[in-house]
């Protein structure tokens, strides 16, 4: 069913002797954010080290804990990590003993290193900066903030996050927690995500904002660029949405007339046929 009016168009540095590539080399072709990315988590409190566990168990990513200095470096000697995250609390200035120890060696001398300091400990985030930390997260951890970083510093490809090709649909998928990051993200990829839809002879877009918990302006805004591309390009829109977003559309100008569609069946049948042009204002009130 279309709510609303007309459908929108729109210790021991030596681990061995082996020949080595810069891990710079690898993190440069951009690996997809669907990898599966090795992580060692040196942190002497196991508790911490389940707590990232869980909060990246929606990834593919492995999660290894090494409580020492020593403990990570003889994990690094049985297989290199593609980052490393160094608790500051380790006893005895461990972190920065590691920190220089990994950087001794050729197998983890380019390994993205990120420090995990509590986050009143100004003076530690400082020293971790000025070492040459490749980036620093800060206790309480903050899940996607860590997911962000190692993101970044790993140079993820995070369109597959929300970007996918469904028969002859390009469908977006935006997340339940729609933050100023994932945002971002999503309107970094947009434009070329479109463009190369085309490019690949596809002319319909669906956008899922199913599990979206709250609509605010953010989401608003990235929906009028995708249907002002999407006009520009030639390319046909549906957006699916739940009841509790269906009826806050109400409250912004900009949505009132938007139509939802309730299941992404419902927009790929609607997709199907001719629309109307995509920014042109609907006939009915979003919700009914």
């Amino acid at each position: 069913m279309c709510y609303g009016g007309n459908p929108i168009q729109y210790g021991d540095t030596n681990f061995g002797v082996l020949r080595h590539c810069p891990r710079t080399d690898v993190a440069a072709k951009a690996r997809s954010i669907l990898d599966p990315i090795d992580i060692l988590v040196v942190e002497d409190k196991p508790a911490i080290v389940q707590q990232i566990r869980e909060g990246l168990k929606h990834t593919t990513w492995n999660i290894q804990g090494a409580a020492s200095r020593n403990e990570a470096v003889d994990a690094c000697g049985l297989a290199t990590p593609d980052v490393i995250v160094v608790s500051l609390s380790l006893p005895d200035g461990g972190a920065f003993a590691l920190f220089r120890t990994l950087r001794a060696n050729l197998r983890t001398k380019f390994t993205p290193i990120i420090a995990l300091v509590v986050k009143t400990d100004s003076a530690g985030q400082a020293q971790a900066q000025e070492m040459g930390f490749t980036a620093v997260v800060t206790k309480p951890i903050d899940v996607v903030e860590l997911d962000s970083r190692l993101t970044s510093v790993l140079n993820l490809d995070t369109s597959a996050r929300y970007f996918r090709t469904q028969g002859e649909v390009l469908v977006v998928t935006l997340p339940a927690n729609c933050s100023t990051s994932v945002l971002a993200d999503v309107t970094q990829h947009l434009g070329p995500k479109l463009s190369g839809a085309v490019d690949s002879g596809l002319s319909r877009v669906a956008i899922d904002l199913c599990t979206v918990r709250s609509l605010h302006m953010g989401i608003i805004k990235i929906l009028v660029e995708a249907m002002q591309s999407c006009q520009v390009l030639g390319m046909q829109i549906a957006i699916v949405g739940n009841a509790q977003l269906i009826g806050e559309c109400r409250a912004f100008e900009e949505t009132r007339n938007w139509c939802f569609y309730e299941t992404m069946d419902e927009a790929r049948a609607q997709l199907g046929v001719p629309s109307t042009p995509v920014l042109q204002q609907a006939t009915g009130t979003c919700g009914g």
